[in-house]
């Protein structure tokens, strides 16, 4: 596990549980977090429009969103796999 990601990974074992899974503590931030959830809404968009709707769209969304955060943002976002990487998602 790299080390951002384990450090993401302590923080967001700290924090109360509100879902199941951790989240990356990132998208709890002031700043960051509107930044996530509008990138999220972009990536969901980029996916209906290249066709990639139902089982397994949501590993397609979240690459999109991590490039979009990454390339137009300069933040780093692991999603939900990266923090639970022994949780299968379709």
């Amino acid at each position: 596990m790299e080390p951002l990601l384990r450090e993401r990974v302590l923080i967001a074992i700290q924090r109360p549980k509100r879902q199941r899974g951790l989240v990356d503590p990132i998208q709890e931030d002031p700043h960051a977090g509107p930044l996530v959830s509008a990138s999220a809404e972009e990536a969901r968009e980029l996916a209906q429009h290249a066709g990639h709707i139902g089982r397994g769209s949501c590993h397609f969304i979240w690459h999109e969103q991590a490039r979009i955060l990454l390339e137009c943002h300069n933040i780093v976002w692991f999603s939900p796999k990266q923090m639970n990487p022994h949780t299968i998602y379709d």
